[in-house]
């Protein structure tokens, strides 16, 4: 199942099962107002790198978008949690659990309030590792 562009969820709680694999936030923005479940084997969430022109910084194609603070959480429950370019707008916390799986975080991903994330393999950019230990639980 594929939510492809920017997407928005809307309501106290919105959950998503999937048999194979969930791709949602092509656009590289996700926004909730509520709590947001997604269980897939594979989660794909954000999209690719855009690089930035002589102009406009870009993301997934879409002008940069900060992440905002609100009463929006995210959990994703799957076996493989593959991240790219994402703001998480409306998230106030979230928790990615790969439980006994990998987690690949790829490019950029913002978000204003605690993303806890949980795997048995973390495969992320250099950079980006020793700015997460406190989030990341084995």
């Amino acid at each position: 199942m594929a939510l492809e562009g920017t997407v928005k969820f809307s309501g106290p709680a919105v959950t998503l099962d999937a048999r194979n694999s969930l791709s949602v936030g092509s656009g590289g923005v996700i926004f909730a107002d509520g709590a947001v479940t997604l269980n897939a084997p594979y989660v794909s969430l954000g999209g690719a790198f855009v690089a930035p022109s002589s102009t406009a910084i870009t993301v997934g194609g879409a002008s940069q978008f900060m992440p905002t603070y609100g009463l929006g959480s995210l959990t994703v429950n799957a076996s493989l949690i593959d991240i790219g370019v994402l703001s998480l707008a409306g998230h106030w916390h979230g928790h990615l659990v790969a439980d006994g799986g990998i987690f690949v975080g790829r490019h950029v991903w913002m978000s204003a309030g605690n993303i806890n994330m949980t795997a048995a393999r973390f495969i992320l950019p250099r950079r980006s590792v020793s700015r997460l230990p406190h989030m990341i639980t084995r």
